[in-house]
C-alpha cells in the first residue's frame, strides 16, 4: 500500500523513508526502509528522532471487506 506515492517523490527530489511491519519483497532503489510497526511509541519516537523528517505521509489502510469504515487501526 502506498508504493504509487514513492516514484513521484523521488522525482521531486525528496528523501523518502518507508516505514512498514515485513519487509518489502521488492526494495526502490534511493529508498530507505524501516522495518517497525508504528502503533509502537518507541518505534515512531526513534524514527522521528533520527530521521527528523520535515514532511509525514500515512498511507496505510486496514482494509477487510466490510471492516474498515469502522475500524479503530484506521483511526490512529
Amino acid at each position: 500500500m502506498g508504493r504509487h506515492v514513492l516514484a513521484p517523490l523521488l522525482a521531486r527530489g525528496y528523501d523518502v523513508h518507508v516505514v512498514t511491519r515485513r519487509a518489502p519483497k521488492a526494495h526502490l532503489k534511493d529508498v530507505a526502509y524501516h522495518e517497525g510497526d508504528l502503533l509502537d511509541c518507541a518505534v515512531h519516537q526513534k524514527l522521528i528522532r533520527n530521521i527528523r523528517p520535515d514532511h509525514l505521509m500515512h498511507v496505510a489502510w486496514y482494509a477487510e471487506h466490510g471492516m474498515f469504515w469502522s475500524a479503530v487501526d484506521n483511526i490512529f
